[in-house]
């Protein structure tokens, strides 16, 4: 285990070859676009505020350490499970690699945001942001839920989306991966908040298998989510201008 970087298209992953697309599966969605001319988030109507359904049940297992993560303008601090690998992109990205599940998960550098998430947004404004995200995503990418949650204090958005299928069966760099990583298709969750007026973004994604049931999918992303749950809660920010 140990903190990986790398260019090119494959990096080193507890001895694997991974492709780059696995680190990148989550796609960075259009959070801060969309979000931009919402101004003022006060709502009349009463909002919702869950988790998504995969992170409401399960409970995570695994020890964890707690990571510092160096921004320009922000100090993150996230707990993370032990056996994840973490790499770091020279602006700060961190990305923590669950090999074994096929999990990820992704915090990108915080941008200054034009908006503070204060107050819950309507389902209107939830329901119109599926629309416009899913109008910028590639294709086959579906972007199927929006909500919002309160956790100690601070109010997160959140999207949940489905991965297409992966098609890698013409090309011979993959194959000898997905006879270790046999991944196929997969779930995202990205989470939007905004502390000391920064947008911050983390982007969520278990693969599954290319044959597999109901049955298995739920529990794989139910297990997933209690893990994502966790490290959401876990994460904290301190300003550093």
């Amino acid at each position: 285990m140990g903190r990986q970087t790398g260019e090119g298209d494959l990096i080193a992953v507890d001895g694997l070859s991974v492709p780059r697309t696995f680190r990148a599966i989550t796609v960075v969605l259009l959070a801060g676009v969309v979000l931009a001319g919402w101004g003022t988030f006060a709502s009349a109507q009463a909002p919702r505020l869950a988790w998504p359904d995969a992170f409401a049940s399960g409970v995570a297992t695994s020890s964890t350490r707690e990571t510092v993560i160096e921004f320009p303008t922000l100090r993150v601090t996230v707990s993370l499970p032990d056996s994840w690998v973490t790499t770091s992109a020279p602006n700060g990205d961190l990305t923590a690699i669950d090999v074994k599940n096929g999990r990820q998960i992704q915090i990108v550098e915080p941008k200054p945001s034009t908006f503070d998430l204060k107050e819950p947004v309507s389902s209107d404004r939830l329901a119109g942001s599926i629309k416009t995200m899913q109008a910028g995503v590639p294709a086959g990418y579906v972007v199927e839920k929006a909500g919002q949650i309160e956790n100690d204090g601070r109010l997160w958005l959140w999207w949940e989306n489905r991965i297409p299928i992966l098609d890698t069966s013409a090309e011979a760099t993959y194959q000898e991966l997905l006879r270790s990583l046999p991944y196929r298709s997969g779930r995202t969750w990205s989470f939007t908040t905004t502390p000391y007026s920064q947008l911050v973004r983390a982007y969520f994604a278990v693969l599954l298998p290319g044959e597999t049931g109901a049955a298995d999918i739920n529990a794989r992303t139910t297990s997933a989510g209690a893990v994502f749950r966790d490290i959401v809660s876990s994460m904290a920010f301190e300003p550093r201008k």
